[in-house]
């Protein structure tokens, strides 16, 4: 019952507005895509440190 429905649910959300984000909204995040701002300013991704 609850793949069924579940199936159901998801064809109609498909249908009118689309379960997936667009490349720009994917590569820019979707903070910005979807709020205008980002939701972590001060976050930075660094390279993995390799010690020997």
């Amino acid at each position: 019952w609850t793949a069924c429905t579940a199936l159901v649910l998801f064809g109609i959300i498909k249908a009118t507005i689309g379960l997936r984000v667009t490349k720009e909204e994917e590569l820019i995040g979707l903070d910005i895509g979807e709020h205008g701002m980002e939701a972590y300013a001060g976050f930075e991704m660094k390279a993995p440190s390799v010690n020997l």
